[in-house]
């Protein structure tokens, strides 16, 4: 019902998802609300006017291109995941994922690829041999049962990622008394070489452990965005209680909606080895 398709209801939810994109990074949660918002009251308006009727005054070259662009867009948006590439960068706009795709492209990886060719030709011919089986059914059956053959399931990929994104990404810890001219040290950034999406540092095998010797203590982990962690060793004179108001806080003011990592804060308790969630002191 209401959508562009017989077995859809979505309508032009790809035609839409880039567009949304570009709101949220610019406006926020709140300015896609209002664009939502004003979206419906213009259709209702529209609805009430019929004015449904002037679409054919609008030449079809018009259409054709629209949908054309769509297309193109969509397909520089899965460059990415189709030939396997690892962006340094997590960009917003068409033209820069294209940048990015062909700057990474040296970080080809063949097997995504390969998987991803055959989705291509199932569904490309597909439909030339299964005349009442969807071929992207077929697609996602065939390739999923591929990866399960060769042994690549979430878990396979995890280890993956953890051995190999310690390399690619280098952790970096920045000592704050640098900016803020103290003798002793009070907070420290941890992050990756590039600056970019290294929150996820703080769990690199060692990472934590180093830094609790290197401050002999346990220490307290904020979550500054997804690009980095602020670590507070527990031996220095704060007030654990305010760390989650003021995460909060920098949060809502401060970072991007799309960069917000969590409101929570952790713990690293040196004697356990353990990183605690502070709130309920869940085990992660």
């Amino acid at each position: 019902a209401l959508g562009g398709s017989k077995v859809q209801i979505a309508g032009p939810t790809a035609a839409f998802a880039t567009i949304v994109a570009g709101i949220v990074a610019k406006n926020g949660m709140e300015g896609l609300a209002v664009a939502t918002v004003l979206a419906g009251i213009m259709l209702i308006l529209m609805g009430l006017l019929r004015m449904g009727s002037m679409i054919k005054f609008i030449p079809y070259t018009i259409t054709l291109g629209f949908t054309a662009g769509i297309a193109v867009t969509i397909i520089i948006g899965q460059l990415k995941d189709f030939f396997g590439l690892t962006f340094t960068q997590s960009p917003v706009a068409t033209m820069w994922k294209l940048e990015e795709a062909v700057r990474c492209f040296p970080t080809l990886n063949l097997a995504a690829m390969g998987i991803g060719v055959l989705a291509l030709l199932i569904l490309f011919l597909g439909p030339l041999v299964l005349k009442k089986v969807p071929s992207s059914l077929v697609a996602v059956l065939v390739t999923a049962g591929l990866c399960r053959l060769w042994g690549i399931d979430g878990e396979t990929l995890f280890d993956l990622a953890e051995r190999n994104t310690p390399g690619l990404f280098p952790v970096r810890l920045l000592d704050m008394r640098s900016l803020t001219g103290q003798k002793e040290s009070y907070m420290y950034v941890v992050t990756n070489q590039k600056a970019m999406y290294g929150a996820g540092c703080i769990l690199y095998p060692g990472v934590p452990e180093q830094f609790a010797e290197k401050t002999d203590s346990s220490f307290y982990i904020l979550p500054s965005s997804v690009h980095e962690m602020l670590l507070i060793p527990d031996r220095l004179p704060f007030c654990a209680e305010k760390f989650g108001a003021i995460v909060r806080e920098m949060n809502r003011r401060y970072v991007e909606p799309t960069e917000i990592l969590t409101d929570s804060v952790y713990y690293y308790d040196k004697e356990k080895e353990k990183i605690l969630l502070l709130d309920n002191s869940e085990n992660l």
